[in-house]
């Protein structure tokens, strides 16, 4: 030791840093032999009895290697943490080493980190050193990386409704668990009724669960009710039906008379024109899951005959003549210079054509001109 300042002469002592007892000295020479190795403090005196300590000096034992214990933490995902812990002795900073194989020893580069990240099962072994170069190596430490289970598929006994289920899944070598919903894990799933759900499964292995699969999803579906809000149809003849039908929670599918699915879905449907009485039937599906069959008609009114009476045209001596319209229930005329009339009897002062539509008492028309 050395030291600077103070009165003359100065003394030295060496104090054991635990306890704080003075173990050699005090005497004026600083060089200290055959301590044994422990954290010390150099404690110098002056004239005047003034203390100064050193700061806390390790001596290490250079005939004693460290000591190593090691942890392991397994990972369902995939992965391992191999962790080592030195201690004891020529003191730290201690540094760690990895290898890998069967009593390997080529431990590669060491650092601060004494955690390893294992990627695959297999044998390893950690190695410490002191800070004096001492290495203390573990004994092999085999590693089996737990592989996840994985479900592929949920197989249902009812296509709609309540139903058991059939789980698929690999990585499941002894007694599969079962969690539904978040629930316990059990041998046995039951009854699931109408929703959306999830499956999970975990390998029961000598009293052990093993990493659980991740949570598969699947939904049973109702059979849905039949569809709402369909009525049968009259249309003229040539024309268009707009047919409508309401479903909950299930999607409104149209067939023809041969049931056909006919390629619409949802409500209103347009028909095409059509001449003749046509047959639909609508169905509510949510999936494999349908209701029954509404039935739709709709029935073709023809439009009335119309026809104009009166052939007397205008001259110079008759300025006004008639038209008469038949075959409906109401009438409405048009002509020239805008000419408009609502009665079965048409009035005409202008020469030109004239042109009458019929509406008859089923809503259909048809039209009829005359010449003027």
């Amino acid at each position: 030791a050395s030291a600077s300042g103070g009165s003359l002469p100065r003394t030295f002592s060496i104090v054991l840093q635990s306890s704080g007892a003075i173990i050699a000295g005090p005497q004026t020479d600083s060089v200290f032999a055959g301590l044994a190795a422990n954290t010390y403090i150099v404690r110098v005196t002056d004239a005047c009895g003034t203390i100064s300590n050193s700061a806390n000096l390790v001596v290490g034992d250079l005939t004693s290697t460290p000591t190593l214990s090691t942890t392991t933490a397994l990972d369902c995902d995939g992965g391992s943490v191999l962790s080592g812990y030195g201690g004891g002795g020529s003191g730290g900073p201690y540094t760690y080493g990895l290898c890998t194989g069967t009593a390997c020893n080529s431990f590669g580069t060491f650092s601060t980190a004494s955690t390893f990240t294992i990627p695959s099962s297999g044998t390893y072994r950690v190695a410490v050193r002191d800070r004096c170069g001492l290495q203390t190596s573990s004994p092999d430490v085999v590693i089996n990386i737990p592989t996840k289970a994985v479900i592929t598929g949920v197989t249902k006994s009812n296509t709609c409704g309540a139903t058991n289920i059939t789980v698929a899944a690999t990585n499941v070598p002894n007694t599969p668990y079962y969690s539904l919903d978040g629930g316990n894990f059990t041998t046995t799933i039951g009854s699931v009724p109408v929703g959306n759900h999830t499956i999970r499964v975990s390998n029961f292995n000598a009293g052990t669960f093993e990493c659980a699969s991740d949570a598969f999803a699947f939904t049973v579906s109702s059979t849905p009710s039949n569809p709402t809000g369909t009525s049968n149809v009259s249309i003229c003849n040539g024309a268009t039906a707009s047919l409508t039908a309401a479903c909950a929670n299930s999607s409104v599918v149209w067939y023809n008379a041969s049931l056909v699915a006919i390629p619409f879905t949802g409500s209103p449907y347009v028909t095409p024109n059509l001449t003749s009485p046509t047959t639909y039937n609508v169905r509510c599906e949510d999936g494999a899951c349908r209701s029954g069959f509404v039935t739709v008609n709709v029935t073709i009114n023809n439009p009335p005959t119309a026809q104009i009476i009166g052939t007397t045209n205008l001259s110079c001596s008759v300025t006004s003549v008639t038209r008469t319209a038949s075959g409906g229930t109401s009438y409405q005329w048009s002509g020239p210079n805008s000419y408009s009339a609502k009665t079965a009897v048409a009035t005409i002062n202008s020469a030109g054509t004239y042109t009458v539509t019929v509406t008859g008492s089923n809503g259909c028309t048809a039209t009829a001109t005359t010449a003027v």
